[in-house]
């Protein structure tokens, strides 16, 4: 069987997605702390009904791995 490329399918403004995450979007996760990171996939889990963040982040103790709704994106205030 044929695994899909997670950035073939856009989850961006699918309905488990409520803060329109996309990748390469700069985020702050909220996981009890907060992080900056970079999401550089995301994958649609349908048993759990919930979307995976995969982030990019400089602190190696910090997950690679969240539910999308624990990160916000960071908007430019130029």
């Amino acid at each position: 069987m044929r695994q899909l490329d997670m950035d073939l399918i856009d989850l961006t403004d699918h309905e488990y997605n409520r803060n329109s995450v996309s990748v390469g979007d700069s985020v702050v996760v909220n996981i009890g702390y907060r992080y900056a990171a970079i999401v550089k996939g995301l994958k649609l889990d349908t048993k759990n009904k919930k979307i995976i963040a995969y982030l990019k982040n400089s602190i190696k103790s910090c997950p690679s791995k969240v539910d999308v709704s624990d990160c916000s994106k960071l908007e430019n205030c130029i």
